[in-house]
């Protein structure tokens, strides 16, 4: 159980919430398999981030770790390379693949 989102843990191959924080780390690559929104939180119903709103596809991001929405999705928490600087936001699992 994760305090933090309030859903069962993930598999043991998903990165993990241990603590209620998000861990900002890379655990693994993972490729857009298509264009997709980088989005401030898990879920449909949220933002984009204003820095990074969109991935291409091919685009790599770093998985530092994941959550569950509230529709059952996995959400990966990515950080993404952009300008010189790191930015960090939630891309759905559908959309990436591990490289």
């Amino acid at each position: 159980y994760c305090a933090f989102t309030g859903f069962k843990e993930e598999p043991k191959e998903e990165p993990k919430q241990s603590s209620g924080k998000l861990n900002e780390s890379p655990k693994w690559v993972a490729k857009a398999t298509t264009g997709c929104n980088v989005r401030v939180y898990a879920g449909t119903e949220y933002p984009n981030i204003k820095s990074y709103p969109q991935l291409a596809k091919g685009n790599l991001v770093d998985v530092c770790d994941s959550v569950k929405a509230k529709n059952g999705v996995i959400w990966y928490y990515v950080r993404i390379k952009a300008n010189d600087k790191y930015v960090h936001g939630f891309v759905s699992s559908k959309c990436l693949a591990r490289v």
